[in-house]
């Protein structure tokens, strides 16, 4: 292999700059400062040497949680590179992080959870190891078990990333219940960065899960209630998954209309249109001339 490298090298070479190698002092110090440097480059090891040390060192019992949560951090960093998180799942100790998954720590779990998105994300084949190690069973009841709000985000992140573009398995995870879970999440009352997240998701997945729409005698009303706290972070996702009900679906018109949302809406227009000075805005409002102009069409 080297000497293919060289070879090639020296064909694709200056000859010029070839020949002017000659007059250089090997032994002086610039180029004893240049080769130390190029010798610590190609001596260092290689991300997936670095990841291997990473899951060596959290797999060992010596390890505190502090350090092993530092050690997920860093793996899930390495692991945005699609590659290496295939590399990575072909190892031997991989189940440790769907393993962890279950851990009784909190930080853990949120660790554990985010590898298993950052993994699945726009990568099938990662995507299809996760799932091999039981990744849509343990997320879910760590959706259902937890009531850490970051616990819980980690865990819509990851099965965000899992069911996207992929009708097989959020079929699986609607016949897990799946949607019952978001919907918990919808009701809880708890942060609304949570709230946003879940109806993110299950807008992005209604063209795989059809059955959404026909949730609208219970969404609506949530949805409802949601734009009622006029949370700005909830806004944007409450009204694109609300147009996607509305979507040829006369019944959840009618539910709409017979609510209090077309008021809300039109309210929100107006505070927003007032508030757009610089297009923050542009969206929401588009949306919502839309969904106005779909009710009373």
């Amino acid at each position: 292999m080297e000497q293919r490298v060289l070879t090639w090298a020296l064909q694709h070479s200056d000859p010029e700059t070839i020949r002017s190698l000659k007059d250089i002092d090997l032994d002086s110090p610039e180029w004893k400062e240049k080769y130390e440097i190029l010798k610590a480059v190609m001596d260092s090891p290689s991300d997936f040497d670095v990841l291997v040390e990473y899951l060596d060192k959290y797999t060992n019992p010596d390890s505190d949680i502090d350090t092993k949560v530092d050690l997920l951090e860093e793996m899930e960093m390495l692991l945005s590179n699609i590659d290496l998180a295939n590399d990575f799942v072909k190892l031997d100790n991989f189940s440790i992080i769907i393993d962890g998954l279950q851990s009784e720590e909190p930080l853990i779990q949120i660790g554990c959870a985010w590898i298993v998105g950052t993994i699945a994300q726009n990568n099938p084949i990662g995507r299809d190891v996760v799932l091999s190690h039981q990744a849509l069973d343990y997320l879910l009841i760590l959706l259902a078990d937890t009531n850490n709000r970051r616990v819980r985000g980690k865990a819509i992140y990851a099965l965000s990333a899992i069911l996207k573009n992929n009708p097989e398995v959020v079929k699986e995870f609607e016949n897990r219940d799946g949607l019952e879970a978001f919907i918990n999440i919808l009701r809880s009352g708890e942060d609304t960065q949570n709230q946003s997240k879940t109806l993110f998701v299950m807008n992005s997945l209604i063209p795989d899960c059809p059955s959404i729409i026909d949730m609208g005698n219970v969404l609506i009303p949530i949805i409802e209630d949601l734009l009622k706290s006029q949370a700005v972070s909830l806004i944007g996702n409450s009204v694109s998954i609300l147009l996607s009900l509305l979507d040829g679906n006369n019944k959840n018109r009618e539910l709409v209309l017979n609510s209090n949302i077309p008021t809300i809406l039109m309210n929100f227009q107006e505070q927003l249109e007032s508030t757009n000075e610089y297009g923050d805005f542009d969206y929401e409002i588009e949306v919502l001339v839309s969904i106005i102009s779909i009710l009373y069409q």
